[in-house]
């Protein structure tokens, strides 16, 4: 009895074994498969110069329109107290000194 070979698509990330559930088509690539949690490195570089298609029904839907991540406010906010806690000791410094 012999067993068919997988034929199941591997995403194309390095190390990656994952089920491939895209399929990526780039300027600099013409087609690159990927699973979901690398199809963004994949096409955000190019943004809307990339074309995305799924290869399942199941998978949900890429909007390459939308090439920037938000930023990351509490990164933000924790930066600005920072600087506001500086320039808080700055100006005490001839005070308590």
């Amino acid at each position: 009895m012999s067993a068919e070979p997988d034929t199941t698509p591997v995403c194309a990330h390095p190390g990656c074994r994952r089920d491939a559930e895209y399929r990526v088509a780039t300027p600099d690539r013409p087609v690159t498969l990927r699973c979901r949690w690398h199809v963004d490195e994949a096409w955000r570089p190019h943004g809307a110069a990339a074309s995305v298609t799924a290869l399942y029904g199941d998978a949900p839907p890429i909007d390459t329109t939308r090439t920037t991540r938000r930023p990351p406010v509490g990164a933000l906010v924790l930066g600005a107290l920072f600087v506001l806690v500086v320039l808080g000791f700055a100006a005490l410094a001839p005070v308590l000194l």
